[in-house]
């Protein structure tokens, strides 16, 4: 007679969840990862508090206010419902490109974080070399030739620009579409009426400059004490162009014949025409 033998199933138990090494890494990890998410948004650390902003002692009070509040329009977020000032936020090109947008009157700023987390922003303000007069409102110029604040007096009512230091006019053609920040002239034509009136003087021609008219983009006019125009291309080498004119004046044009001139046309690359 044979026997039959039951097999035995052994029960395995189940092993807790709270003793396994996964779960309490990744609860570990969990909670490191809500830490540094709290230093990097909500920390009082971590929020930008403080703006520092120097460089200038001409900056009024209300551009202070505006460059505070675009520098907090810029970094404020909304996290999980909750404002956060994070100085993660903090995009300095962003913020320097807003408030230059915003404030003509600003030529350049540098933006650098301390580290005490506050933002030290550096201004350099435009300096005025000449006055821009539209028949209704003054404005003033850089060297540049941004337009960048309007002047509160002014008893120019005319059409151009006037320099402040030579007390020169500058006349613009067809430029009545512009705003504040808008380049109403091109930085070089200081810098033509600056060296043309520097090498008449060097060069003993006693011929001044009372009257720039710039034609286009290409043509610049410039009237003498003298009654007659020297005119330049805007695109071309100006120091070629003026060392025509000083050799012109002294080999073909003496200072007996010049009663008689209407202009000196330097504009073409090769020669120079005069009448």
């Amino acid at each position: 007679m044979t026997r039959k033998y039951r097999k035995h199933h052994r029960i395995k138990k189940k092993k807790l969840i709270f003793k396994s090494f996964y779960f309490w890494l990744s609860i570990f990890l969990f909670i490191l990862i809500a830490i540094i998410f709290f230093l990097c948004f909500f920390w009082e650390k971590t929020q930008l508090k403080e703006i520092k902003i120097w460089g200038s002692e001409l900056i009024e009070t209300e551009k202070v206010d505006e460059i505070e509040e675009i520098v907090f329009n810029n970094v404020e977020k909304k996290i999980l419902f909750k404002k956060s000032r994070s100085i993660i936020f903090i995009r300095k090109n962003e913020i320097k490109k807003d408030i230059l947008k915003a404030i003509p009157e600003f030529k350049n700023i540098e933006i650098k974080m301390e580290i005490d987390f506050s933002l030290s922003i550096r201004v350099e303000t435009r300096e005025p070399v000449a006055i821009f007069c539209n028949y209704e409102q003054c404005f003033n110029v850089d060297k540049e030739g941004i337009i960048f604040e309007k002047k509160e007096e002014s008893n120019n009512n005319d059409f151009g620009i006037q320099t402040i230091e030579k007390n020169l006019t500058i006349k613009v053609i067809d430029e009545d579409n512009f705003s504040l920040g808008d380049q109403i002239i091109e930085e070089t034509v200081f810098d033509i009426i600056e060296k043309t009136e520097k090498q008449l003087f060097e060069n003993n021609f006693f011929i001044k400059i009372e009257e720039a008219t710039i034609k286009d983009k290409d043509w610049l006019s410039i009237r003498t004490n003298e009654n007659w125009n020297i005119y330049f291309n805007l695109q071309k080498n100006i120091d070629l162009q003026i060392l025509k004119l000083c050799l012109l004046l002294k080999e073909k044009i003496p200072s007996t014949e010049r009663m008689r001139l209407e202009y000196i046309d330097l504009r073409f690359t090769n020669r120079a025409y005069y009448k």
